[in-house]
Protein backbone atom coordinates (compact mmCIF):
# COMPACT_ATOMS: atom_id res chain seq x y z
CA UNK A 1 0.00 0.00 0.00
CA UNK A 2 2.68 2.16 0.87
CA UNK A 3 4.72 1.77 -2.64
CA UNK A 4 1.35 2.34 -4.15
CA UNK A 5 0.96 5.62 -2.51
CA UNK A 6 4.80 6.48 -3.13
CA UNK A 7 4.34 5.44 -6.67
CA UNK A 8 1.10 8.21 -7.23
CA UNK A 9 2.98 10.42 -5.83
CA UNK A 10 6.20 9.91 -8.12
CA UNK A 11 3.69 10.37 -11.13
CA UNK A 12 2.52 13.37 -9.36
CA UNK A 13 5.69 15.32 -9.22
CA UNK A 14 6.65 14.41 -12.93
CA UNK A 15 3.50 15.57 -14.37
CA UNK A 16 2.71 12.76 -16.13
CA UNK A 17 -0.83 13.12 -17.54
CA UNK A 18 -3.58 10.88 -17.09
CA UNK A 19 -6.87 10.71 -19.92
CA UNK A 20 -9.61 12.12 -17.90
CA UNK A 21 -12.91 13.50 -18.58
CA UNK A 22 -15.72 15.70 -16.75
CA UNK A 23 -19.31 16.50 -17.60
CA UNK A 24 -20.62 19.60 -16.90
CA UNK A 25 -24.50 20.33 -18.41
CA UNK A 26 -24.29 19.61 -21.73
CA UNK A 27 -20.50 19.84 -22.41
CA UNK A 28 -18.20 16.84 -21.96
CA UNK A 29 -14.35 17.61 -21.68
CA UNK A 30 -12.06 15.30 -22.97
CA UNK A 31 -8.43 14.92 -22.30
CA UNK A 32 -6.30 11.88 -24.30
CA UNK A 33 -2.60 11.04 -23.94
CA UNK A 34 -0.23 9.11 -26.06
CA UNK A 35 -1.06 5.96 -24.88
CA UNK A 36 -3.62 3.87 -26.66
CA UNK A 37 -4.83 1.80 -24.39
CA UNK A 38 -5.85 4.62 -22.02
CA UNK A 39 -7.42 6.46 -23.76
CA UNK A 40 -9.50 3.50 -25.17
CA UNK A 41 -10.40 2.92 -21.81
CA UNK A 42 -11.49 6.31 -20.83
CA UNK A 43 -14.10 6.20 -23.89
CA UNK A 44 -15.47 3.17 -22.64
CA UNK A 45 -16.16 4.33 -19.04
CA UNK A 46 -17.43 7.73 -21.01
CA UNK A 47 -20.28 5.67 -22.88
CA UNK A 48 -21.33 4.16 -19.38
CA UNK A 49 -21.68 7.61 -18.44
CA UNK A 50 -25.62 8.20 -18.52
CA UNK A 51 -24.50 12.37 -18.88
CA UNK A 52 -21.90 11.52 -21.38
CA UNK A 53 -24.36 10.20 -23.71
CA UNK A 54 -26.52 13.11 -23.65
CA UNK A 55 -24.20 15.44 -23.86
CA UNK A 56 -24.58 17.82 -26.97
CA UNK A 57 -21.13 19.73 -26.65
CA UNK A 58 -17.87 17.81 -26.80
CA UNK A 59 -14.44 19.59 -26.06
CA UNK A 60 -11.00 17.10 -26.79
CA UNK A 61 -7.77 18.49 -25.50
CA UNK A 62 -4.39 16.55 -24.71
CA UNK A 63 -2.02 14.47 -26.92
CA UNK A 64 -3.58 12.45 -29.88
CA UNK A 65 -3.51 12.94 -33.77
CA UNK A 66 -7.39 11.68 -34.00
CA UNK A 67 -10.43 11.04 -32.16
CA UNK A 68 -10.78 7.45 -30.83
CA UNK A 69 -13.22 5.59 -33.16
CA UNK A 70 -15.72 4.52 -30.60
CA UNK A 71 -16.08 8.53 -29.55
CA UNK A 72 -18.16 8.49 -32.54
CA UNK A 73 -20.83 6.59 -31.04
CA UNK A 74 -22.11 9.87 -28.89
CA UNK A 75 -24.97 10.20 -31.03
CA UNK A 76 -26.03 13.88 -29.86
CA UNK A 77 -23.21 16.05 -30.53
CA UNK A 78 -23.82 19.33 -31.92
CA UNK A 79 -20.93 21.49 -31.73
CA UNK A 80 -16.72 20.12 -31.59
CA UNK A 81 -13.84 21.84 -30.15
CA UNK A 82 -10.33 20.47 -30.78
CA UNK A 83 -7.15 21.89 -28.83
CA UNK A 84 -4.55 19.19 -29.17
CA UNK A 85 -0.17 19.13 -29.26
CA UNK A 86 -0.52 17.13 -31.98
CA UNK A 87 -1.16 17.48 -35.45
CA UNK A 88 -4.69 16.42 -35.96
CA UNK A 89 -6.04 14.88 -38.82
CA UNK A 90 -9.85 15.19 -39.35
CA UNK A 91 -11.20 11.56 -40.87
CA UNK A 92 -13.84 10.92 -42.68
CA UNK A 93 -16.03 9.47 -39.68
CA UNK A 94 -16.58 12.96 -38.52
CA UNK A 95 -19.91 12.20 -40.69
CA UNK A 96 -20.63 9.77 -38.33
CA UNK A 97 -21.97 12.66 -35.83
CA UNK A 98 -25.31 13.09 -37.71
CA UNK A 99 -25.95 16.27 -36.01
CA UNK A 100 -22.88 18.68 -35.87
CA UNK A 101 -23.24 22.14 -36.74
CA UNK A 102 -20.30 23.12 -34.98
CA UNK A 103 -16.67 22.47 -35.86
CA UNK A 104 -13.54 24.45 -34.11
CA UNK A 105 -10.26 23.27 -34.28
CA UNK A 106 -7.13 25.21 -32.41
CA UNK A 107 -4.63 23.50 -33.17
CA UNK A 108 -2.66 21.85 -36.45
CA UNK A 109 -4.27 20.34 -39.15
CA UNK A 110 -2.55 17.65 -40.71
CA UNK A 111 -5.27 16.34 -42.99
CA UNK A 112 -8.73 16.72 -44.04
CA UNK A 113 -10.06 13.61 -45.29
CA UNK A 114 -11.71 14.67 -48.67
CA UNK A 115 -14.20 12.34 -48.45
CA UNK A 116 -15.66 13.80 -45.57
CA UNK A 117 -19.33 14.61 -45.21
CA UNK A 118 -21.04 17.25 -43.44
CA UNK A 119 -24.18 18.52 -44.80
CA UNK A 120 -25.37 19.80 -41.76
CA UNK A 121 -22.51 21.94 -40.61
CA UNK A 122 -23.06 25.32 -40.61
CA UNK A 123 -19.66 26.66 -38.58
CA UNK A 124 -16.34 25.74 -39.33
CA UNK A 125 -13.50 27.35 -37.78
CA UNK A 126 -10.00 26.42 -38.56
CA UNK A 127 -7.97 29.37 -37.16
CA UNK A 128 -4.29 29.12 -37.09
CA UNK A 129 -3.77 25.50 -38.45
CA UNK A 130 -1.01 25.80 -40.52
CA UNK A 131 -3.33 25.03 -43.46
CA UNK A 132 -1.24 25.51 -46.48
CA UNK A 133 -4.03 24.70 -49.21
CA UNK A 134 -7.59 26.09 -48.76
CA UNK A 135 -9.39 23.08 -48.32
CA UNK A 136 -11.96 22.39 -51.15
CA UNK A 137 -13.70 19.70 -49.34
CA UNK A 138 -15.28 22.51 -47.11
CA UNK A 139 -16.98 23.62 -49.97
CA UNK A 140 -19.16 20.48 -50.23
CA UNK A 141 -21.13 21.71 -47.14
CA UNK A 142 -23.74 23.60 -48.67
CA UNK A 143 -24.86 24.91 -45.17
CA UNK A 144 -22.43 26.87 -43.99
CA UNK A 145 -22.94 30.36 -42.61
CA UNK A 146 -19.72 31.03 -40.70
CA UNK A 147 -16.04 30.34 -42.28
CA UNK A 148 -12.85 31.12 -40.41
CA UNK A 149 -9.38 30.10 -41.88
CA UNK A 150 -7.87 32.72 -40.97
CA UNK A 151 -4.06 32.54 -39.59
CA UNK A 152 -2.96 30.21 -42.22
CA UNK A 153 -0.78 30.01 -45.28
CA UNK A 154 -2.57 29.33 -48.38
CA UNK A 155 -2.67 31.63 -51.50
CA UNK A 156 -5.30 30.48 -53.43
CA UNK A 157 -9.21 30.48 -52.85
CA UNK A 158 -10.38 27.82 -54.79
CA UNK A 159 -13.67 28.98 -57.90
CA UNK A 160 -15.75 26.12 -56.03
CA UNK A 161 -16.61 28.56 -53.20
CA UNK A 162 -19.34 29.87 -55.29
CA UNK A 163 -21.02 26.82 -53.99
CA UNK A 164 -21.64 28.06 -50.59
CA UNK A 165 -24.97 30.17 -51.40
CA UNK A 166 -25.62 29.86 -47.49
CA UNK A 167 -22.84 32.11 -46.51
CA UNK A 168 -23.09 34.72 -44.37
CA UNK A 169 -20.04 35.03 -43.03
CA UNK A 170 -15.96 34.61 -44.34
CA UNK A 171 -12.87 35.44 -42.58
CA UNK A 172 -9.77 34.93 -44.69
CA UNK A 173 -7.15 37.32 -42.60
CA UNK A 174 -3.54 37.17 -42.43
CA UNK A 175 -2.70 34.69 -44.87
CA UNK A 176 -1.20 34.87 -49.09
CA UNK A 177 -4.24 35.51 -50.72
CA UNK A 178 -2.96 37.14 -54.03
CA UNK A 179 -6.40 37.09 -56.13
CA UNK A 180 -9.90 37.53 -55.04
CA UNK A 181 -12.13 35.14 -57.77
CA UNK A 182 -15.14 36.56 -59.30
CA UNK A 183 -17.10 33.52 -58.41
CA UNK A 184 -17.04 35.23 -54.31
CA UNK A 185 -19.63 37.36 -56.45
CA UNK A 186 -21.68 34.27 -56.42
CA UNK A 187 -21.91 35.11 -52.10
CA UNK A 188 -25.29 36.90 -52.19
CA UNK A 189 -25.95 36.57 -48.75
CA UNK A 190 -22.56 37.45 -47.35
CA UNK A 191 -22.83 40.02 -44.70
CA UNK A 192 -18.82 39.96 -43.41
CA UNK A 193 -15.76 39.48 -45.26
CA UNK A 194 -12.32 39.63 -43.93
CA UNK A 195 -9.40 39.72 -46.29
CA UNK A 196 -6.72 41.62 -44.40
CA UNK A 197 -3.64 41.10 -43.69
CA UNK A 198 -2.79 39.19 -47.10
CA UNK A 199 -1.03 40.17 -50.50
CA UNK A 200 -4.09 41.37 -52.41
CA UNK A 201 -3.46 43.66 -55.95
CA UNK A 202 -6.83 44.35 -56.59
CA UNK A 203 -10.49 43.13 -56.23
CA UNK A 204 -13.37 42.03 -58.79
CA UNK A 205 -15.85 44.28 -60.05
CA UNK A 206 -18.25 41.06 -59.12
CA UNK A 207 -17.44 41.71 -55.22
CA UNK A 208 -20.25 45.16 -56.11
CA UNK A 209 -23.08 41.76 -56.42
CA UNK A 210 -22.45 41.10 -52.81
CA UNK A 211 -25.47 43.80 -51.74
CA UNK A 212 -26.17 42.12 -47.93
CA UNK A 213 -22.74 42.93 -47.07
CA UNK A 214 -21.79 44.95 -44.07
CA UNK A 215 -18.88 44.83 -43.02
CA UNK A 216 -15.54 44.50 -45.57
CA UNK A 217 -12.05 44.56 -44.25
CA UNK A 218 -8.94 44.93 -47.15
CA UNK A 219 -6.51 46.57 -44.79
CA UNK A 220 -2.92 45.77 -44.77
CA UNK A 221 -2.71 44.76 -48.01
CA UNK A 222 0.21 46.55 -49.16
CA UNK A 223 0.34 46.43 -52.96
CA UNK A 224 -3.73 46.36 -52.88
CA UNK A 225 -5.20 48.87 -55.89
CA UNK A 226 -8.69 49.29 -56.52
CA UNK A 227 -10.27 50.79 -59.10
CA UNK A 228 -12.46 54.02 -58.61
CA UNK A 229 -15.06 52.35 -60.44
CA UNK A 230 -15.17 49.41 -57.71
CA UNK A 231 -14.62 51.71 -55.22
CA UNK A 232 -17.09 54.03 -55.61
CA UNK A 233 -19.41 50.77 -56.14
CA UNK A 234 -18.63 48.76 -53.13
CA UNK A 235 -19.08 52.26 -51.07
CA UNK A 236 -22.54 52.29 -52.32
CA UNK A 237 -23.17 48.63 -51.34
CA UNK A 238 -27.04 49.58 -49.42
CA UNK A 239 -25.88 47.50 -46.06
CA UNK A 240 -22.02 48.46 -45.98
CA UNK A 241 -21.51 50.14 -42.83
CA UNK A 242 -17.95 49.36 -42.40
CA UNK A 243 -15.43 49.33 -44.93
CA UNK A 244 -11.56 49.01 -44.35
CA UNK A 245 -8.84 49.38 -46.16
CA UNK A 246 -5.44 51.50 -46.44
Amino acid sequence: MRLCILFFLLISELGVAQPRYRVNSDIIEVTFTDNNASNDSLVASILLDSLALKSEHLIVGGNVSDLPKDLYLLKHITRIEISVSKPFSISKDLSKYKKLNTLWVWCEIAKIDEKLQLPQLETVWFKNCGLKVFPKVICKWPKLTTINLSGNCFSIIPKEIKKLGCLKELWLSNNCIKELPSEVGSLINLEKLSLSENQLLTIPVELCKLTKLQELYLNKNDSLVIPESVLKCIEGLPKLTGFYHD
